[in-house]
């Protein structure tokens, strides 16, 4: 009941503007340059654009929009932010343009295929070696298909993020190739973005009911980011009360580690520990309540914190470690 009150008070809260930053450390930016790669290129598609060619993304578009949901990350106290950041993880869904790999069948007889079934990527043929080579391309998959057909499958992958479909297209004039492309469906939760002169539009989206065939029923938190970094929440819209099954599973993060008392009174202790790591413990609302730099594997002095729900983060260089927490 909680949770849905959470949310049903998240939902009448909008028209908050805050300031925030489009600064964050290297782990978030990483996390969220996937998004800003595959926002760009559907912009690409969306507008007409030249690069609908080119197997580079546009980096002035990704730099954008990366921008912006480093803004949206940061506006901690924007109740809203905690919902499709923390609670729900909302992140681009990754199709129908994929970033980093595709499929490539050919005639399994043909030399260059024969290299590649054995694992060396120096096949002989100069087309297939200077792709892998410029593109920086590794085998992850070779499929002989149980040898029920003429043709093997290649999944290739890039160490970088491409339009991977145009890079796909770059080995179809090889001789016996019998198709090269990416391939994927479904439907699922997504941000989607507007460009305008002075602020991004982001949209957060939640997705449930058959998501593989579209998903029929979809809830969206919107958000304008302006040219200062400051953050706009503008309110959100769809169906409404999320499932409660689905909201008690998108707010249970799987991380490697323990996290103990729960629910705690003065301290919580966890089996995790870096010299370089910071906490955060955020309220229902998005606000900060305490936080600091980790020097013990536990964290004390809380038992003047009020008792409810709230949200951990143990943050890193390298991750961030999200768990639901309540104080006693």
């Amino acid at each position: 009941m909680l949770l849905l009150s959470t949310l049903l008070f998240i939902q009448i809260i909008n028209g908050q503007s805050v300031p925030s930053s489009c600064l964050a450390p290297d782990s978030i930016i990483k996390m969220y340059k996937t998004d800003a790669d595959q926002m760009a290129i559907r912009r690409v598609y969306r507008t007409g654009s030249s690069f609908m060619d080119s197997v580079n993304i546009p980096k002035t578009w990704s730099d954008t929009i990366l921008r912006a949901l480093i803004a949206v990350y940061n506006a901690t106290s924007l109740p809203a932010r905690d919902t499709v950041i923390t609670m729900a993880n909302i992140h681009a869904l990754h199709t129908p343009f994929f970033l980093n790999f595709f499929y490539l069948s050919a005639d399994s007889n043909s030399t260059w295929m024969q290299q590649l079934k054995v694992g060396n990527l120096i096949t002989g043929n100069d087309t297939i070696d200077q792709l892998i080579s410029k593109y920086h391309l590794s085998m992850n998959h070779y499929s002989t298909h149980f040898n029920l057909y003429a043709y093997h499958t290649v999944t290739f992958y890039s160490d970088s993020n491409y339009n991977a479909s145009v890079l796909a297209s770059y080995f179809l004039p090889v001789h016996k190739v019998y198709y090269s492309e990416t391939s994927g469906g479904g439907d699922g939760n997504n941000i989607s973005d507007s460009i305008y002169s002075n602020y991004v539009e982001l949209n957060y989206s939640l997705g449930w009911g058959d998501c593989p065939s579209g998903c029929t029923a979809r809830r969206t938190w919107k958000f304008h980011v302006y040219d200062d970094c400051s953050v706009e929440y503008m309110g959100s819209f769809g169906q409404y009360p999320i499932p409660s099954n689905l909201i008690s599973t998108i707010r249970e993060y799987k991380n490697d580690i323990n996290i103990y008392p729960n629910p705690f009174y003065d301290k919580i202790f966890f089996d995790f520990y870096s010299n370089e790591c910071e906490f955060k413990i955020i309220d229902v609302c998005g606000k900060t309540i305490r936080s600091g730099t980790i020097n013990e594997p536990y964290i004390a002095n809380l038992s003047d914190v009020k008792s409810g729900l709230y949200i951990l983060q143990l943050i890193n260089k390298d991750n961030i470690i999200t768990r639901k927490i309540i104080k006693d």
